[in-house]
């Protein structure tokens, strides 16, 4: 599902465990670069799969839980068949 070199975006910048005290250190819209990803053994959640980002490096190189992202999607604008299909209806002026 995630690779090294994916960029993600964060969408749960919730702290661990719900609690305001213990900030994660995300920003919730915010563009990372996926660093690694394995699964992590943590000592409150369990065994989980987890990512590491280019970004953030926190203490101990703790990772980040996966659902606190998805991959983003990039669109590149491209106009062209709007403008084709305004070339077919244009209609020649009547004199």
């Amino acid at each position: 599902m995630f690779f090294v070199g994916q960029k993600v975006v964060c969408v749960d910048v919730q702290s661990s465990g719900g609690h305001p005290w213990f900030p994660c250190g995300l920003t919730e819209g915010h563009v990372y670069t996926v660093r690694g990803v394995g699964e992590y053994d943590c000592v409150w959640l369990g065994r989980n799969l987890c990512m590491w980002l280019e970004e953030i490096i926190r203490g101990a190189d703790v990772p980040f839980h996966v659902r606190r992202f998805r991959p983003l999607v990039e669109r590149k604008t491209d106009i062209s068949c709007f403008t084709r299909i305004l070339a077919r209806t244009k209609e020649p002026e009547r004199v």
